[in-house]
């Protein structure tokens, strides 16, 4: 039992150097994969993407 603590104590500050190395994209990504447990481009495009934004109106002739 004791020597399953000190793997997971060790796995675990591995993992939070890993998390500290990463971008904050990558980051995010890895978060939503923890929650949905998968995660395809299409899933990801609104984070790589942003939205575009609409053209602006004509303005009006002087």
């Amino acid at each position: 039992m004791q020597e399953q603590k000190r793997r997971l104590a060790v796995k675990v500050e591995r993992e939070k150097n890993a998390l500290a190395a990463l971008s904050e994209l990558a980051v995010k990504t890895l978060d939503y994969v923890r929650d949905q447990g998968r995660v395809t481009t299409r899933d990801m495009m609104p984070e790589l993407v942003p939205a575009p934004t609409p053209p602006k109106p004509p303005s009006p002739p002087s």
